[in-house]
């Protein structure tokens, strides 16, 4: 996927999915009761996380984050970008694959190259934003193409299934 177009629907997911952030947070799914998201997305390039988008959100300003919670998700990227899955199933499913340089927190998700990582609240609401946030880039990835085959009128491939 070409990274500008990766950013603009990054940017896109991430408003669409921070309204949930907003709705959840009162409940206190952070650390201290005090929640903060940073969001990484981005590319797996020669085993490497190349980000694209950053965001955080919350009130919290960053001098006072218990965590620094955007290292935290670029690390994310770098578990998923090495191993091509997801830092919850590189703990749980193969933990030979550990490297000492490794977050030990779940947040990064991994589809078709593409990475989303959210670190700062508990380790399966960070999954769920990056899952949340990773699925509508997808849709709307789908969704272009549908678009872009449908508006083409020299396509000369069999369309009949």
């Amino acid at each position: 996927m070409e990274a500008t177009r990766l950013r603009d629907q990054a940017e896109h997911a991430t408003a669409s999915v921070r309204p949930m952030f907003d709705h959840l947070s009162p409940r206190g799914i952070g650390t201290l009761n005090r929640d903060v998201l940073a969001v990484n997305i981005g590319l797996a390039v020669d085993c490497r996380f190349i980000p694209v988008f950053g965001a955080t959100y919350g009130e919290l300003p960053i001098s006072e984050w218990e965590y620094p919670f955007d290292e935290i998700s670029l690390g994310k990227g770098d578990i998923s970008a090495e191993t091509g899955l997801s830092s919850r199933e590189v703990q749980l499913l193969h933990p030979l694959l550990i490297k000492a340089k490794y977050t030990l927190y779940w947040g990064s998700v991994i589809r078709d190259g593409v990475i989303v990582t959210c670190s700062g609240v508990q380790p399966w609401f960070d999954e769920f934003f990056a899952t949340s946030i990773l699925a509508l880039v997808s849709a709307t990835t789908d969704d272009d193409l549908r678009r872009l085959v449908q508006n083409n009128s020299t396509n000369t491939y069999d369309r009949s299934w």
